[in-house]
């Protein structure tokens, strides 16, 4: 349990806080005796919530709020899904079971892996799941359609390429103004290709570039920071440099979602987004049965 320095309230490392913070804190605690001051995530929320409405330029097939320099390796398909198969996917993922060991609730189609917080420290192990272990794992043969239309042309050299399609399908879902802290996926877990399926309503995917590679540096170069607009039917595709040298997250903070043509869409009570994160598991990482 920690002390937040603005409204005096203890609350848990786990839920109160961001994990980069309580990492920071951590640090600052081993070298000095008087460590960071934190701040909760409620307090966070409310202070820098922002209720302006950010302007979208278009850039490489997609819009974003600056042109960023030295981003490449991104891919943006805006009508990948039609109406039909977008709604086949939400009818898939409402009628499971939700797993809800973090803040956001998910879903594991196919394989299931260990969630961390960084190199080394394992947050929470998951169980494989299946048949009379809990059942958090689902059947990844609900998305076979899926599965060959991603791996059929043009979409096969444009997605995975010459690589086997993944095993798992990672199902988040996002209400009101639910974030995921930006943050690089470990090349030691995760290959070298994120695809990622956006449901239900839009958002804006930060992509920032730090000058060390790894999820606690703070300093960004130059251009190195925008914001994506990712719309529902969309498929986004992380390779190279996009991959390996640009964080991504979904920031807590933007509340007005701008939309293409104007207007925006806003991140209240009524808000949810589904996304569909398809990416292979490498064998470190996969979940084991406990016991």
């Amino acid at each position: 349990m920690l002390l937040c320095s603005k409204c005096s309230s203890v609350k848990s490392s786990d839920t109160g806080y961001s994990s980069r913070q309580v990492r920071k804190y951590k640090a600052s605690k081993k070298q000095s005796s008087s460590p960071v001051d934190l701040t909760c995530l409620a307090c966070t929320d409310a202070s820098n919530q922002c209720n302006t409405t950010l302007t979208l330029v278009p850039w490489s097939g997609m819009h974003v709020t600056v042109v960023p320099l030295g981003l490449s390796g991104l891919s943006y398909h805006p009508d990948f899904l039609t109406p039909a198969e977008a709604d086949l996917c939400m009818r898939i993922v409402d009628g499971n079971r939700w797993v809800e060991e973090i803040k956001r609730r998910q879903q594991f189609y196919g394989d299931v892996y260990y969630h961390t917080t960084r190199a080394g420290g394992y947050e929470k192990l998951q169980p494989r799941g299946g048949e009379g272990e809990g059942g958090l794992r689902e059947d990844i043969g609900q998305f076979d359609w899926l599965k060959s239309k991603m791996t059929s042309p043009p979409w096969r050299s444009l997605i995975f390429g010459s690589l086997p399609f993944p095993t798992q399908i990672l199902v988040n879902e996002y209400v009101g103004v639910q974030g995921i802290a930006s943050h690089f996926e470990d090349p030691s877990s995760f290959g070298p290709i994120i695809a990622t399926i956006s449901l239900l309503m839009p958002t804006l995917m930060r992509m920032s570039k730090p000058l060390v590679p790894d999820n606690d540096c703070e300093d960004l170069v130059t251009g190195g920071l925008t914001k994506v607009l990712l719309e529902p039917g969309s498929l986004l595709v992380m390779k190279g440099e996009a991959r390996e040298g640009w964080r991504h997250g979904i920031s807590r903070t933007a509340v007005n979602v701008p939309v293409r043509g104007g207007g925006t869409i806003r991140r209240d009570d009524g808000y949810r987004r589904v996304s569909l994160t398809i990416r292979h598991l490498l064998e470190g990482r996969r979940g084991v049965k406990d016991g």
